[in-house]
C-alpha cells in the first residue's frame, strides 16, 4: 500500500502512482524471494523518506549482481513522496531494457490475439481457429 493511501483525505487526490508502488513492492519480493509485512517496523521504513533495502535482501537475491540502473528503478517506483516517484511514462523513456520487453510482449499479444479471435456468426461463436490445420473451437 502506497504511503499516500494512508494520508489521504479524499479519493480523488489518488492515481496510478499508487499502483506504480505497489509494482515495486512485488518486484522486491520476487527478485528478492522475500514476503514483504503487512504491517510492523519494516512496514513503516519502506514507507519513508530515508528506505534503503536491507543487506538480508540483498543475499537472498535471484540475480548474483543486480545492475546499479535496476536499484535506480526500484527506489524510483518505492519513492514515498507521489510527486516524485517514477511513472510509467518516465519509465519507459529512462530504462530502456523495460521498453525493449515491453515492445516485445506487446508485438507477441497482437499476435496471440490475431490467431486466437473470436468471430460470431448466426449460430455460435468460433473461437482460435487455427491458420495451421482449420480446426474450430467451438462455445
Amino acid at each position: 500500500m502506497a504511503p499516500e493511501i494512508l494520508e489521504v483525505t479524499k479519493i480523488k487526490d489518488l492515481n496510478e502512482k499508487c499502483d506504480i508502488f505497489s509494482l515495486g513492492l512485488t518486484i522486491i519480493e520476487i527478485l528478492f524471494k522475500v514476503e514483504l509485512p503487512q504491517n510492523g517496523v519494516l512496514w513503516r521504513q519502506i514507507r519513508n523518506e530515508n528506505f534503503t533495502l536491507p543487506n538480508d535482501f540483498l543475499n537472498n537475491s535471484n540475480i548474483n549482481e543486480i545492475p546499479k540502473e535496476f536499484f535506480e528503478l526500484i527506489y524510483g517506483i518505492i519513492h514515498h513522496d507521489p510527486k516524485k516517484r517514477f511513472d510509467i511514462q518516465h519509465i519507459i523513456e529512462n530504462f530502456p531494457e523495460i521498453k525493449l520487453r515491453m515492445d516485445y510482449f506487446q508485438k507477441d499479444f497482437y499476435i496471440n490475439t490475431y490467431e486466437n479471435f473470436v468471430i460470431q456468426n448466426d449460430t455460435h461463436l468460433e473461437v482460435g481457429v487455427s491458420k495451421s490445420n482449420n480446426q474450430k473451437n467451438f462455445i
